[in-house]
């Protein structure tokens, strides 16, 4: 009984936020925007990473080959203070634009969203791209990806703000901000 009122007080801050309006340019494209945050080291904040056991079909077992060449990505503590993880981001986009996402919204593939298969809905995450050093903060508001080997799936307007609209995925860092009450209703705007 205590640790299933544990388990409800941990979960309880993990709310859903309220969907994000859209809108296009006046070509009917994306409205979007280059502008980015450059990121913050946890440390620097004073703040630990923290790992946690991986689930089963999440992530490969330690030590088994996972057919990829890109190496399996660190899984840390998706609901607590303290979250980082580092492996591939993918986004998707017209295809499933207009659809429900696991949060009940519809899916708006301007909007900064992503899905994930542990945070909890409704987190606030900011994705660093490895490469070119660029941020962005999106909120978690559907569950995936369902492709191994991949550990969030953005949106069309993150990925673009990230610079990896044209390639398809690039290798992130992925921090969650437990102290932003509300995620920005950031649109790539």
């Amino acid at each position: 009984m205590v640790a299933l009122a544990g388990t409800l007080l941990t979960l309880a801050g993990c709310a859903q936020l309220e969907p994000v309006s859209s809108s296009l340019n006046d070509a009917g494209a994306p409205a979007l925007s280059n502008r980015v945050t450059r990121p913050r080291p946890l440390q620097a904040a004073g703040v630990a990473a923290q790992r946690a056991s991986v689930t089963l079909g999440d992530e490969p077992l330690p030590g088994r080959a996972t057919g990829d060449d890109v190496p399996s990505s660190t899984a840390v503590r998706a609901c607590g203070s303290t979250f980082q993880q580092t492996g591939m981001a993918s986004w998707y986009g017209k295809r499933f634009n207009g659809r429900r996402t696991a949060s009940g919204e519809r899916y708006d593939m301007r909007a900064l969203t992503a899905a994930h298969r542990t945070l909890p809905l409704g987190a606030c995450v900011r994705v660093t791209a490895v490469g070119s050093a660029r941020s962005v903060i999106v909120r978690i508001n559907d569950r995936g990806p369902f492709v191994q080997g991949r550990v969030i799936d953005l949106s069309y307007a993150a990925a673009r703000l990230l610079g990896f609209g044209m390639a398809g995925n690039a290798q992130v860092t992925l921090e969650r901000l437990a102290a932003v009450p509300v995620c920005p209703e950031g649109r790539g705007t």
